[in-house]
């Protein structure tokens, strides 16, 4: 079934994200495939609108194209805002007073999340008694910057 999408904004670019532009319309086959992507004036949308296409009102959502491995971290990448860096860090002094001065910075947090902690920075250790005293009030979390399946040291 021919489906028109019409009534959003449809992104859409050159090769490299060179002039990227937003359409109105999108045109798929029945085969899922995109056929057109442009104004309600094109002759393509035009035809469509007027034959067999169902029709979806997007009401001016915007509509990005898919990616290969398309999931996308947005919620996380918004959390990250709000961690303490520990990218920047070489050992385990250098983690404490990161976590210190972040927490002395941040008196109303109910927990203390952390993001760029990597084995190497703690000799491949983790363990809560590393972290224990810092600050006895706010939970802590710094989970592993990893691909790989990591660990969290929790406190």
């Amino acid at each position: 079934m021919t489906t028109l999408f019409c009534n959003g904004r449809f992104f859409q670019s050159g090769p490299g994200g060179q002039g990227h532009t937003f359409a109105e319309c999108m045109l798929v086959d029945d085969e899922g495939q995109i056929v057109h992507v442009g104004s309600p004036k094109d002759e393509k949308i035009k035809a469509a609108g007027a034959g067999v296409a169902v029709e979806h009102d997007m009401a001016g959502h915007v509509v990005l194209p898919g990616f290969i491995d398309g999931h996308m971290h947005l919620l996380m990448l918004g959390q990250s805002l709000q961690k303490a860096c520990l990218e920047a860090c070489q050992n385990i002094e250098d983690i404490r007073r990161t976590i210190k001065d972040y927490a002395i910075a941040n008196p109303s947090v109910a927990r203390i999340m952390c993001k760029g902690w990597m084995h190497s920075m703690t000799n491949g250790e983790a363990l809560a008694s590393m972290i224990d005293d810092l600050d006895p009030d706010p939970s802590l979390s710094i989970p592993r910057t990893s691909i790989l399946p990591g660990a969290t040291l929790l406190r």
